[in-house]
């Protein structure tokens, strides 16, 4: 009777082990604000075709989401940021080197977004109406998001190629503590590592956190990618391509100017160049799944990831690019 028992304890354990549901494997991906949209389509894709994998999306301004690996030790498995040069910067070029390839996969513009109590914007009138009194505007942190040093550059060159006088001296440099200067040739803003914004510039650490003030009226206008403001059903104007960061053939233009950030801090201090606006993927050395992230990537730069780019307003990069940062005998595609 004893055997009896033990032994139909033995098969529903068994039973039990076998039947249960299985284990799934967690692939971590940290990304920027403004891939949450195309990233959480590229999630369900992705699972659609590995049942047993379980995409866990972590969203921060580009330069965090690269911390959370190289400073805060974070076993993440994917890497995208807005700015590719930050992943050549922060995991490449530095030491320890924290990836070894980066793949270059979508572009971007800047625009301005405007409330629903804003005065509108036109072409011949935004500089002076960003410039009234009492407007509040909202840039997000320039040492956590690309987004925010792109809108000061684009503020710097439509001061200095549009001929905007003091639109940049005026709303940044009179409201903050920010500086410039010359670096070889080119003009530096330098962001501290503690950004100071006073009114009417209103920072958050992200521009996708801003949205919510602008719809609700907590701030007149915003400075974010296009493909954002798209998503968002946001009313924008489209800025020039001198100063909107997303023609390749304005390169030599965004060339001159650029930004130190955390100027202040030899440590953590990163310099980067204005260009166009590029995004950039990459798997870090201490991925925990690195074959399940080379194919999330891969999925990224299929066919079926360029529909889902453009379905929210990015421009693909076809075909694959690497930056020239990129040890190419390690590349995996």
């Amino acid at each position: 009777m004893r055997w009896r028992l033990w032994a139909a304890s033995a098969l529903a354990v068994a039973l039990a082990a076998g039947c249960g549901p299985k284990a799934e494997t967690v692939l971590k991906v940290c990304h920027a604000g403004s891939l949450s949209v195309p990233f959480e389509k590229l999630e369900q894709a992705y699972e659609a075709l590995h049942p047993d994998v379980d995409v866990r999306r972590e969203v921060y301004g580009s330069a965090m989401a690269i911390r959370q690996v190289t400073e805060l030790g974070k076993e993440v498995d994917v890497v995208a940021s807005a700015d590719y040069l930050l992943i050549d910067r922060m995991m490449i070029e530095s030491s320890p080197r924290w990836a070894a390839w980066n793949a270059l996969f979508a572009r971007n513009a800047m625009c301005v977004a405007f409330g629903p109590h804003s005065v509108p914007l036109d072409a011949t009138n935004w500089d002076c109406a960003l410039q009234r009194d009492g407007v509040r505007i909202g840039i997000s942190n320039p040492n956590h998001d690309p987004c925010g040093y792109r809108s000061l550059l684009t503020l710097y060159l439509a001061q200095s190629r549009l001929g905007k006088a003091g639109l940049f001296d005026n709303l940044i440099l009179a409201n903050s503590n920010l500086a410039v200067g010359r670096a070889d040739g080119w003009t530096a803003v330098k962001v501290p590592s503690s950004v100071e914004f006073r009114a009417p510039l209103v920072m958050r650490p992200k521009e996708t956190d801003l949205v919510a003030l602008l719809q609700a009226g907590a701030i007149d206008y915003l400075f974010i990618y296009r493909s954002v403001a798209v998503e968002q059903g946001l009313e924008f104007l489209d800025l020039p391509p001198e100063v909107n960061l997303g023609d390749p053939a304005q390169e030599s233009c965004y060339a001159t100017a650029g930004v130190h950030l955390f100027a202040d801090d030899p440590h953590r201090r990163v310099e980067v160049r204005g260009g166009p606006i590029v995004y950039g993927v990459t798997v870090p050395s201490s991925a925990r799944n690195p074959e399940l992230a080379a194919a999330f990537v891969r999925l990224l730069l299929s066919d079926e990831g360029a529909r889902i780019l453009r379905s929210c307003g990015q421009a693909p990069i076809r075909p694959v690019t690497y930056s020239p940062a990129t040890v190419h005998s390690e590349t995996p595609f």
